[in-house]
């Protein structure tokens, strides 16, 4: 999942359930499956959060068949940031 801002605080959106995405600058409009949901990252940010959580996914999969699980513990670190899971201690 990745985070991103509305107006009433955080939500986490799977990215396999965005159909489209709409903005600008200033905020965008992101289309899933079922729902409409307005946001205040751009139309380049929520497409770069996604990207980085797909290659996030298929490198994590890769360590896991490679086993490689330190490296894997590196991707799934990342995935967490992204979906806004980070320790809040760090």
């Amino acid at each position: 999942m990745i985070t991103l801002t509305t107006n009433n605080g955080q939500i986490s959106i799977a990215p396999e359930l965005i159909t489209s995405i709409v903005g600008d600058a200033d905020g965008s409009q992101i289309n899933t499956m079922s729902d409409v949901v307005c946001v205040e990252e751009s139309r380049q940010e929520i497409v770069r959060k996604i990207m980085e959580y797909k290659l996030g996914m298929i490198r994590y999969a890769a360590t896991q068949q490679a086993e490689r699980r330190d490296e894997g513990y590196v991707e799934m670190t990342e995935l967490e940031r992204l979906a806004g899971l980070e320790d809040s201690d760090a």
